[in-house]
């Protein structure tokens, strides 16, 4: 008897790859020559696609998605772009929860090995500046993501978990963002982890429904996209307000001001690596929705943000409140950290498969076969 091994399998195996290939990437240890495993996984990613039956309508529909995200990427240089398109488009039939919870144990590896490379001293992991003095980041990369990495590995589990989580879960969960708080002194890094403890609590217990914080609460988050989309355009240096803001911050509203007012906005983005990796620059875009703006432009920020938006208000509706938690945090860790708009790295993303297909999202339709070879 042969044994058929379903298509599904190559997207596991392409969607792991490049989640190890980017949290190294990420991290302390040095940069490793690693760019054929991304030729490799674009193959993963083509193999699942060509073998997957799509309607008509779900063609036309991939090749729109393909062809701005292609011409996007040529015109800005920024892979990231391509890589959403393929992952997307290669969804078909792959349940949401199992990529969750691929994501989380490929990444909760990735870190162990990180910390046990840092412990025998092959990475380095304490920085040493003027404002904060001495970071940890336990070779995790910048302090920044040793914070993230851990309210990123909660997220997953507040998804997969959501039922099970109990009053002494959260206790530990807050303890533990304040020990790593005090070694990473990440302020974006405890921000993402209060967003994520309020949206536990909030869609945990019952008292809150009484109350409508349960509805509102969405939009509070939408009106922050909106924030922290405009506001680094309207910046103003002479704006007491702003400066102060843009201060707590620690500047990414005043460095993405400048690749405003150097680059502008356009359909398809800049390119702009060059003042990216150019040191006396200092300036970069930490912002995701920024980012995403300027650097990969306008169709590509409407891709990710309208999706995003709808997910939200639509998992409120549905009360499907693990899948809100997970698009209400991500969304808070793309207010600070642009590598959110990874789809490696947020795999809230990967969701916005389930508007495309039928046979994506947090179900799968066993009944439409046709549909798969």
């Amino acid at each position: 008897m042969k044994l058929k091994l379903s298509n599904i399998y190559i997207f596991y195996a392409a969607f792991i790859l490049m989640e190890i290939l980017i949290c190294f990437a990420n991290s302390s240890v040095e940069p490793l020559e690693l760019q054929y495993i991304s030729y490799f996984c674009i193959a993963l990613f083509g193999i699942k696609i060509i073998t997957t039956r799509y309607s008509v309508k779900e063609i036309l529909i991939m090749s729109v998605v393909l062809g701005i995200c292609a011409y996007s990427t040529a015109v800005n240089g920024d892979s990231r772009v391509m890589w959403f398109a393929l992952a997307i488009c290669a969804m078909k039939n792959v349940k949401f929860k199992d990529i969750v919870e691929i994501s989380f144990f490929t990444m909760l590896s990735c870190v162990v090995v990180f910390i046990i490379l840092f412990a025998f001293g092959f990475t380095k992991g304490v920085f040493i500046g003027e404002d904060k003095g001495t970071r940890i980041s336990l070779g995790l990369g910048h302090p920044n993501m040793f914070s993230e990495y851990y309210n990123l590995l909660l997220l997953h589990l507040v998804f997969l978990w959501f039922d099970k989580i109990k009053p002494m879960h959260i206790i530990w969960s807050f303890f533990g963002a304040i020990a790593i708080y005090l070694y990473s002194k990440s302020v974006t890094g405890i921000m993402v982890y209060m967003a994520l403890l309020l949206a536990v609590v909030i869609y945990k217990y019952k008292i809150f429904e009484k109350i409508k914080i349960r509805e509102i609460f969405p939009y509070i988050i939408i009106a922050g996209i909106i924030a922290f989309t405009v506001l680094p355009i309207i910046y103003d240096s002479n704006n007491g307000v702003m400066v102060k803001l843009d201060s707590f911050f620690t500047g990414r509203f005043s460095q993405a001001n400048y690749y405003f007012q150097k680059y502008g906005i356009n359909l398809f983005g800049s390119d702009v690596s060059f003042d990216l990796n150019t040191e006396w620059v200092h300036a970069i875009l930490d912002i995701g929705y920024t980012r995403m703006l300027i650097y990969n432009g306008i169709f590509y920020y409407l891709l990710v943000v309208i999706p995003l938006v709808v997910s939200m208000i639509l998992a409120e509706k549905k009360k499907k409140y693990p899948l809100l938690i997970m698009l209400v945090v991500m969304c808070v860790y793309m207010y600070t950290e642009n590598v959110a708009t990874y789809v490696f790295m947020n795999v809230s993303m990967l969701y916005f498969s389930s508007y495309i297909f039928k046979t994506s999202g947090e179900k799968v339709c066993v009944r439409r076969r046709k549909y798969v070879r």
